[in-house]
């Protein structure tokens, strides 16, 4: 937006919109974005199980099988628990970001449609 700055003020001055309502809409554009950029973040996702790690754990004394299996599942089930908690988070986040960037966007279409509106009636 700073960097785009000047263009916008231009574009204020040529539609008769004040400056400080066309800078309002970087407002919601900006919070989508921050909120894109940590929901997109590098996250720590649980892993099933590792399996140097489980050589390691077990030794020479291996569980039976129906034990290994029984523990692989609890395994899974906590995975599966964490991942999803993750992914409910980031859809969470990434549907706030929607709404921000759609409600800017609304905003910028409604300033725009009454400017020219208002440009023609007053020429």
């Amino acid at each position: 937006m700073i960097l785009k700055a000047s263009d916008a003020e231009a574009t204020s001055r040529s539609l008769h919109i004040p400056w400080g309502l066309m800078l309002l809409e970087a407002l919601p554009m900006t919070i989508a974005l921050a909120l894109i950029l940590w929901a997109l973040r590098i996250r720590n996702f649980e892993a099933i199980a590792d399996g140097a790690q489980l050589i390691m754990e077990y030794g020479a004394d291996w569980p039976t099988q129906e034990q290994f299996y029984e523990d692989r599942v609890a395994d899974y089930a906590f995975a599966s628990s964490t991942n999803r908690g993750l992914n409910t988070t980031t859809a969470k986040l990434l549907s706030g970001a929607s709404v921000f960037m759609a409600s800017g966007i609304l905003y910028l279409l409604v300033i725009v449609v009454f400017a020219i509106w208002r440009a023609q009636w007053h020429n």
